[in-house]
């Protein structure tokens, strides 16, 4: 064999190599968008898809509906508006009073009067 048909079955060998790899990596893509779409289908909040996703895919099932459906079940606060459910990110402290109602004076004041006692 010459060493030009060589070539070009090492070109050929490896173009089809490319192309095999680039047809999975678009097909993963593929899987992640489908399961992505799925979540927010299911009721995830948008904040939390890659998150619901990524459990839904440790879970192993073969049918990733099912899996993220399982997972919205098992972690409710992955759904809806994270205000409501009290899911991560939520201001739990910014509800109340923030002002001392002691009329003495501001708590630097108070603290001052405490020390010095």
């Amino acid at each position: 064999m010459s060493m030009r048909k060589k070539q070009s079955k090492k070109n050929k060998r490896k173009n089809y190599k490319k192309a095999n790899d680039k047809s999975a990596s678009l097909e993963n893509e593929n899987k992640d968008l489908t399961a992505k779409l799925s979540a927010l289908q299911e009721g995830a909040h948008p904040d939390y898809v890659d998150e619901v996703v990524t459990l839904a895919k440790a879970k192993g099932n073969e049918d990733i509906g099912k899996a993220i459906g399982e997972v919205l079940e098992k972690f409710p606060s992955f759904k809806g508006d994270k205000e409501d459910n009290g899911a991560k990110g939520m201001n739990v402290f910014a509800k109340g009073e923030h002002q001392s109602k002691n009329k003495s004076g501001s708590i630097v004041d108070q603290f001052k009067a405490a020390w010095n006692k």
